[in-house]
């Protein structure tokens, strides 16, 4: 049970009904999980933005092994793990996902102070796609069709309770 639960809860697994609607139904068979040692990380990180591109993975900011904000960009594929570009600033709690095979970043933090930038990554580089409402760490994102949805963050000062639909080249 995660987060101090006393209890277990019941496992779930989604079923169509017959209208095509999901219904969760009980599920006592544990998933199989496999887990292999694929290659290792440039350098030791933690809470770094990461999004899928093509067959790997972009791994974006996160702390360093001195609880101190990185800007690296690592690529994540068959060939291994390599740093491939620096952010324009060092960041934490960063979200990333991946809108119509483009990786974009949202927020972060950094000591205290929070960002509120959009940003595409391409190969090495950085562009700004857009600006949050408000600068915001330890949010989340999610992308459904063409629109990445920036769940939840902190501003440094108050949590926030906001949902934010990005679609690119529209805002």
């Amino acid at each position: 049970s995660g987060c101090g639960g006393a209890r277990a809860p019941a496992r779930t697994s989604p079923a169509a009904d017959s209208r095509g609607s999901l219904n969760h139904v009980a599920s006592h068979a544990p998933a199989a999980l496999r887990l292999a040692k694929v290659t290792r990380l440039p350098a030791a990180v933690q809470l770094p933005a990461v999004a899928a591109q093509g067959g790997g993975a972009r791994n974006l900011g996160g702390l360093a092994r001195a609880d101190a904000s990185v800007a690296s960009m690592v690529l994540v594929d068959g060939a291994g793990a390599r740093e491939v570009g620096q952010l324009p600033l060092a960041l934490h709690d960063a979200a990333a996902a991946n809108v119509d095979g483009q990786v974009y970043l949202f927020g972060g933090g950094n000591a205290g102070r929070v960002s509120a930038a959009i940003l595409r990554i391409a190969g090495s580089t950085t562009h700004v796609a857009g600006q949050l409402p408000v600068g915001a760490s330890d949010v989340q994102a999610a992308t459904i069709g063409n629109t990445a949805y920036v769940v939840g963050g902190y501003t440094e000062t108050i949590p926030l309770r906001t949902i934010v639909a990005f679609t690119p080249g529209r805002g």
